[in-house]
């Protein structure tokens, strides 16, 4: 059973949603001084996010916690200085806290956003195949055959980069991208399933755990998810590729959405511990 959600954003994440509640604590702190700076502004709302996030994973049974805020071009490296502090600040009820970064893969040969310099200084570093809107993210074809052959192409090159530790959620945030540019209907039934078993064997070969999820709903849908239960199914079932959950949640309520759900799949396919990947911070 996994007990660790290893994708999650705070506010140091532009795309990282705010709990109008943090607004009211933070008003209340600062009202006297009459101002505050956008840094700290930030700052104080990532304090509370960080701080639900730990309750919220006591609650649900978590051992562990990965913080993947996003990596981009004009990043600030200072953030995950800062996210660590922040994280000191606190009890963590025995819940062990690691600080990554979801970096963007920019082209199909797997380059990175985030500096080797910077990666080699986080506890891991998830590459995430979606991004592809970004102005510095090169451009998928708009042809259906072929951004789906450029998806493929573009996961086994991330793999193969030695910065890279582990690979974000693999066909799931191409698929929504697929939806909105490429294809109003596409689903993921339309990626042959022989991608889904490169996706697992390159996975073993260069030794880059896979992120999972899944929720039953998506299936009973024509949303761009469904058919990932196969490609789901296909990890389960391929015995040495490593695996690991995220829910690559942007706000503390949506930690472990869907473990439940993936919990069940990995007792239904009987998956070994051993596969689970469990990142450790450098000794």
């Amino acid at each position: 059973m996994i007990r660790h959600d290893l994708h999650l954003h705070t506010p140091f994440s532009n795309c990282g949603k705010i709990n109008p509640e943090y607004l009211e604590k933070i008003y209340r702190r600062v009202k006297e001084k009459g101002y505050i700076s956008s840094s700290n502004l930030r700052r104080l709302l990532v304090e509370e996010a960080v701080k639900d996030y730990i309750a919220n994973a006591s609650k649900l049974g978590l051992k562990t916690l990965g913080f993947t805020d996003h990596y981009n071009i004009d990043t600030n490296p200072s953030i995950f200085d800062v996210l660590r502090e922040i994280i000191k600040q606190y009890n963590t009820n025995n819940v062990e806290i690691l600080v990554g970064t979801e970096s963007n893969v920019i082209d199909e040969k797997g380059k990175q956003s985030v500096p080797r310099e910077i990666a080699e200084k986080l506890d891991f570093v998830i590459a995430g195949q979606h991004h592809y809107q970004l102005s510095y993210v090169k451009k998928p074809p708009s042809q259906l055959d072929k951004f789906i052959e450029y998806c493929i192409i573009d996961i086994i090159n991330t793999m193969r980069n030695p910065i890279v530790s582990a690979i974000g959620h693999p066909w799931l945030r191409a698929a929504r991208y697929a939806r909105k540019y490429v294809d109003p209907s596409f689903t993921l039934e339309q990626v042959p399933l022989e991608y889904f078993f490169k996706t697992c064997e390159y996975s073993e070969k260069y030794d880059k755990p896979i992120q999972i999820d899944y929720n039953p709903e998506w299936e009973k849908t024509d949303g761009p998810y469904k058919g990932y239960q196969k490609f789901l199914e296909i990890a389960l079932a391929y015995n040495k590729c490593k695996i690991f959950y995220g829910s690559d949640a942007h706000r503390p309520d949506h930690l472990a959405m869907n473990l439940i759900y993936v919990n069940k799949k990995l007792k239904e396919y009987k998956v070994d511990k051993e596969r689970i990947w469990e990142p450790r911070k450098p000794s």
